[in-house]
């Protein structure tokens, strides 16, 4: 399968560091959460709102995790996570947007500490791919896990990860399928392995699998998937992450400013470098409720995160829909909380 990932969230990525796996929280797992890289480092700086996709594998790799709660109005400055940081500290692993708030990271900042200190880079871009510009090599990151239903809108079942080339060469994958070994050496169950015959049957052990991310590709991959991500990358490169963000941007700012007109609170700061396409509120009463009653009576959709109402705009959305959504709200009587 030929991979055609959108240049301007993976250059210069090479296909010896990226893979396309089933589905995204597979990736997180294998990033940062699975025996035997973690023995490569014990602690890990994170952030206290993270989705669970980025600190269960860790939790669950036996691995310490230093938490960074957020200010009073939902921000992680920098200088918060600098500050954090211990000498145990071996790695970053966060959200490079927030999902329960939509705050996006100072990416360039966190990765110029994390090549000041030697500290491996670990980026969830579930919420950023698709939506904000995401330089993989550039940034100098160790891993990124992704997926492909979200603002890529490539639909479900297909997740991205890439790893640092240092690693791939200098660490042992954590599983092998008969994928993983090179193209030549494909159908031969005993492939590379030591093998001690005996009149019986015969003992075998050990064998070589290929130095690349998608050596984690352990069989055949959601084909349908990976056809809808290739073509959900085209349409993205044609557009060019750059402008759906400040699309993006522009559009949470009006919106913004017009809930807070309306008494309501974004989660994170309404300022344009740390903004994304996501903005919660609080709103009175179950914000499940909200959310089936404007999808209900209004045909508007949203979801329930971080205690309250999330609105999501993205490159397709305008103007017409922020009013329509605001006059939803007021249609329900929906409250600030």
């Amino acid at each position: 399968m030929n991979y055609e990932f959108a240049s301007d969230n993976t250059a210069p990525a090479i296909p010896e560091i990226l893979t396309a796996i089933a589905e995204a929280n597979h990736g997180a797992a294998l990033s940062y959460g699975a025996d035997p890289w973690t023995d490569r480092l014990r602690e890990v700086l994170t952030l206290e709102t993270e989705f669970p996709s980025t600190t269960i594998p860790l939790l669950y790799g036996d691995l310490v995790l230093r938490g960074v709660r957020p200010r009073a109005d939902g921000s992680y400055p920098l200088a918060d996570l600098e500050a954090a940081l211990t000498p145990e500290t071996g790695a970053v692993a966060v959200s490079v947007v927030q999902y329960a708030s939509g705050y996006r990271v100072d990416l360039e900042g966190l990765a110029q500490l994390c090549r000041d200190r030697g500290l491996a880079l670990c980026l969830n871009v579930a919420q950023a791919l698709g939506l904000a510009p995401v330089d993989f090599a550039g940034l100098g990151a160790t891993f990124l896990a992704g997926t492909s239903h979200k603002w890529l809108m490539g639909g479900y079942g297909v997740g991205v990860l890439a790893i640092k080339k240092e690693w791939l060469e200098s660490t042992p994958l954590p599983m092998a399928g008969w994928l993983s070994v090179q193209a030549q050496d494909q159908w031969q169950p005993f492939v590379h392995a030591e093998r001690d015959d005996d009149p019986e049957g015969f003992t075998a052990w050990g064998t070589r699998i290929r130095r690349e991310a998608s050596a984690l590709e352990l069989g055949a991959g959601s084909f349908a998937g990976l056809h809808g991500l290739n073509a959900a990358l085209a349409l993205h490169e044609a557009v060019g992450s750059t402008t759906t963000l400040a699309h993006d941007v522009a559009l949470q700012l009006e919106l913004r400013k017009r809930l807070r007109d309306r008494g309501f609170v974004p989660s994170s700061p309404d300022v344009p470098a740390t903004l994304s396409g996501i903005c919660v509120v609080k709103v009175q009463g179950d914000p499940q409720e909200v959310v089936r009653a404007l999808v209900r009576d209004e045909r508007v959709v949203t979801t329930a995160r971080g205690g309250g109402l999330r609105i999501s705009t993205h490159v397709y959305n305008t103007l017409d829909d922020v009013e329509r959504l605001l006059a939803a709200l007021d249609t329900l009587g929906v409250k600030p909380g």
